[in-house]
């Protein structure tokens, strides 16, 4: 299952002044990314999620730092987790593409700030090589295989709501 979806807000131009220079993986907690991009957004990611991966906990969300040029790519894998990804800058960077393998070809994610794209465990994909400048994007998962994580929600529509 492959899904996209996209909205913009102005919350978004922080990292394109990039304000995040410094930064490269900061595990998020709900407050975390209201405070960030504001209530109304963080409930379009979640009912995102929600419409493209089912009523499943979020057990991880972390904002990414990508690297500059030439220090980040990954090459074609498939996730052990549900993986929900949201662009967050567009413009200051290149290269760092989300590709993913889907029945009709390589699918490239869309990069304007707000855009999501959610995958199941089941999808092929893989990021191009950084080429110029930082990306960063918001990163939720749920993730099967690990006990631990079991019942853990780091966000919810619930959560969202009573702050």
């Amino acid at each position: 299952m492959f899904a996209h979806f996209s909205f913009y807000s102005e919350s978004y131009l922080v990292f394109e002044d990039g304000g995040f220079d410094n930064l490269y993986h900061i595990p998020l907690l709900g407050e975390d990314l209201i405070d960030m991009i504001g209530r109304n957004d963080t409930l379009k990611i979640l009912d995102f999620w929600s419409e493209s991966l089912g009523d499943i906990n979020i057990d991880c969300m972390y904002l990414a730092r990508h690297g500059a040029t030439g220090e980040f790519f990954t090459p074609w894998h498939i996730d052990g987790y549900l993986t929900m990804e949201v662009a967050l800058n567009a413009g200051n960077y290149e290269g760092g593409d989300v590709v993913h393998l889907t029945r009709d070809g390589a699918v490239k994610t869309e990069t304007r700030p707000g855009t999501a794209t959610a995958h199941a465990t089941d999808i092929i994909h893989g990021i191009t090589p950084n080429t110029g400048g930082p990306k960063y994007i918001l990163i939720l998962k749920h993730h099967f295989d690990r006990p631990e994580k079991e019942g853990v929600v780091r966000i919810s529509k619930e959560m969202v709501e009573e702050l």
